[in-house]
């Protein structure tokens, strides 16, 4: 009975694993600005990390199919990973380039960038 207890729970307690890993990996990245924003924006691009997007091919930020060298193939027009780290770095060189065009010091700045650059849409954190 125990047995069957854990294979049922596993699903989500590996699915709490995943969030708070992914929150604790932002809040240590050194390359990482704006991090509460960062987080958010993972959130809402996977879905709570359940897109399939994420779960079966590692993008966490709805990145697309590049050459920046992160990737290692495409689903549709979106880039693939070997996991969500390095997902992560490619987002890193993302959010380097956003803010090199539109330069932020605070967290609704870095929103506005984000919507100027096209990364996102106005209504994207006000959920």
């Amino acid at each position: 009975m125990k047995k069957l207890i854990l294979i049922l729970f596993l699903p989500l307690m590996v699915k709490a694993n995943i969030k708070s890993e992914i929150k604790l990996y932002i809040e240590n990245h050194p390359d990482i600005q704006f991090k509460e924003v960062v987080y958010k924006q993972f959130i809402f691009e996977t879905g709570h990390f359940k897109s399939k997007l994420f779960t079966k091919y590692n993008n966490i930020a709805g990145i697309k199919f590049n050459k920046r060298g992160y990737c290692n193939g495409k689903v549709k027009e979106y880039a693939k990973y070997c996991d969500w780290k390095t997902s992560i770095d490619d987002y890193i060189r993302i959010q380097k380039k956003i803010l090199h065009k539109y330069p932020a010091s605070t967290n609704n700045q870095f929103i506005i960038s984000l919507i100027k650059y096209g990364y996102a849409k106005e209504n994207y954190f006000n959920k």
